[in-house]
């Protein structure tokens, strides 16, 4: 996966030397764009935005029993918590390029504490009436920021994803309005790089 994302980033500032790279990740792919701006030491990368991702070392996690046991980059999901760890302490100096996005819906698959890193970072409501898209932007070209979606954002489900429990649609799907937020947050962030 890594040299995947670094073959990428290459092909890419070859093609534009001045290309501003965002890396976005969801869920586990959060997790795995983390580890590769980490492995890359962050070159060329001006953002990496990681939503509903397993990051936070701290929060334990299981496979819920629907799941056949997950591999990324030919390693298992029950190394997470381990590699957390050691991306937590060496993402430190990198803190001004994340952009965490946290889901305040209940979520079986990847709970919401583990959503973000341990650490101070700054908290803003998405749809909060109260901030502008103009102070996301700044609070985003200034550093490292945590930005909730509410909770009312909850999964939906079509086809046999209507037989899985709440908790876990609001993983597994997306309402428009997610998408939607998801897509304004991503635009924001591009334009903060």
């Amino acid at each position: 996966c890594f040299e995947q994302v670094k073959k990428a980033i290459e092909e890419i500032t070859e093609a534009d030397e001045n290309a501003k790279i965002i890396l976005i990740g969801r869920s586990f792919g959060a997790f795995i764009g983390l580890l590769a701006a980490i492995r890359l030491k962050f070159e060329k990368i001006a953002k990496v935005i990681l939503i509903e991702g397993p990051l936070n070392p701290s929060v334990n996690l299981e496979l819920p029993p629907l799941f056949s046991p997950l591999r990324f980059c030919g390693k298992h999901y029950d190394e997470r918590e381990q590699r957390a760890h050691i991306a937590n302490n060496e993402v430190q100096n990198y803190r001004d390029r994340l952009v965490m996005v946290q889901s305040l819906a209940v979520d079986a698959i990847v709970p919401n504490a583990s959503h973000v890193l341990p650490g101070r970072y700054p908290r803003i409501e998405y749809g909060n009436n109260d901030i502008t898209r103009a102070q996301i932007k700044n609070m985003c070209s200034q550093g490292g920021i945590i930005i909730q979606l509410p909770a009312a954002f909850e999964g939906f489900g079509t086809g046999i994803l209507t037989a899985l429990p709440q908790t876990y649609k609001n993983h597994l799907s997306w309402p428009p309005e997610k998408m939607n937020a998801i897509s304004d947050i991503i635009s924001i962030v591009s334009e903060s790089a």
